[in-house]
């Protein structure tokens, strides 16, 4: 297919789209910022490496914390006997407004795609909590609770040396069984994936292991420079599909070692052991080893991330008959304060054969806002999206 071609077809169009975005969120300068901004009164870039929701070192130690760091400035934080909350509730609204069109079918507005409100942060000096209630359902027979999209509270349990180990009971709709607990930027977990096309760069989404639905608890242990985690979970979320009367396992672990002056980080993910839902047992045997690298070239901010994995016969989030194995890559570019270009590339092979690609950039409007406009491949048709991506 010709990209050249294809670009000047669209040109007009994704022209008019950025550029109307673009005028009318600038024209207003988004003061508010998300939950944990508001609690630790800082910007958003604090915790963040190019953009949201790429964790950066001083994002990770938030997470680490089990979200109970707080800025403790007079009237920030209500203290007494037993208790440290923040002054108020800390609440966001998360969107998403994406225009699509896929090869030669009509193209599509979804306005918005996600709309969700986020109620998050410190609960105590050792309990923190992150809900996402969906404002956009598809109502799921039987599903009593089909506005909570995901949840999960972290108990500071203790240490052991320098380890601080965090209990989390989690449950979500499509983060994977990572969601306990993740540091990474490669899409290990699905919320935490740099761009809108997580599967053209993580092996991880591609073998539905950091996309899946997912209930359990974790057990993790955080140092400076490590954390691993363990954890009893079964597919289903919220009260949909849940067996508790097996599960299946996650184990996870990660090191963060130095490399001159860049971030770097090296991890391996594992799901093994069959669980029970009301679908029938479930086998759910697949890994991954992950990478990345955050620093500065040139004077310009450049993440690097890649990803390899194999999932076993028989995979519940696959159904695929023999071993299927994917790898990913992406490299994200910042040329200027507000701008990042990125490209990508991602494979399957065994069972099945195919591949994905996408180009892109992006550009924050403000720290909580940013457009994100990209062209994919994944070996059948080409995708063109432009997406508004939010946070208030």
């Amino acid at each position: 297919m010709n990209v050249k071609n294809l670009f000047k077809k669209k040109g007009l169009l994704i022209a008019y789209l950025a550029i109307s975005g673009g005028m009318l969120l600038v024209s207003n300068n988004a003061a508010a910022t998300p939950s944990f901004a508001r609690q630790m009164n800082m910007e958003c870039s604090g915790c963040h490496f190019q953009s949201f929701p790429a964790l950066n070192n001083f994002g990770r130690q938030f997470r680490a914390s089990g979200y109970t760091m707080a800025r403790k400035e007079k009237g920030d934080i209500v203290e007494g006997d037993n208790l440290s909350i923040p002054a108020g509730l800390n609440t966001s609204v998360i969107t998403k407004l994406r225009y699509t069109k896929v090869g030669n079918n009509t193209a599509e507005i979804d306005f918005p795609d996600e709309l969700a409100i986020m109620i998050a942060g410190r609960g105590s000096e050792k309990i923190g909590y992150l809900f996402e209630l969906a404002m956009v359902t598809e109502p799921t027979p039987g599903n009593k609770h089909s506005a909570l999209a995901g949840g999960k509270v972290h108990f500071k349990v203790g240490k052991v040396g320098n380890t601080q180990l965090l209990l989390v009971p989690y449950t979500t709709d499509g983060s994977g069984a990572g969601y306990g607990f993740e540091l990474l930027n490669t899409g290990a977990q699905k919320s935490q994936r740099i761009i809108e096309e997580g599967d053209s760069y993580s092996a991880s989404m591609r073998l539905g292991l950091g996309h899946a639905s997912a209930t359990g608890l974790t057990l993790a242990g955080v140092g400076d420079n490590y954390f691993v985690n363990a954890s009893l979970w079964t597919p289903g979320w919220n009260d949909t599909g849940l067996d508790p009367s097996q599960f299946a396992t996650y184990l996870r672990a990660a090191y963060f070692p130095k490399f001159g002056n860049w971030d770097t980080a090296v991890g391996v993910q594992m799901a093994g052991g069959t669980a029970v839902s009301s679908a029938g047992s479930l086998k759910t045997d697949a890994w991954v080893v992950d990478g990345q690298m955050q620093g500065k070239m040139g004077g310009m901010p450049l993440g690097l991330y890649a990803s390899y994995g194999s999932a076993s016969a028989g995979n519940y989030a696959l159904t695929n008959p023999s071993d299927r194995y994917a790898y990913g890559m992406l490299a994200k570019l910042g040329v200027s304060h507000k701008t990042s270009v990125f490209a990508s590339y991602a494979s399957t092979g065994g069972d099945i054969s195919e591949s994905s690609n996408a180009l892109g950039l992006q550009y924050m409007l403000v720290q909580n806002a940013k457009l994100e406009f990209y062209t994919s491949d994944d070996s059948v048709d080409r995708t063109w999206r432009l997406m508004l991506f939010a946070g208030f």
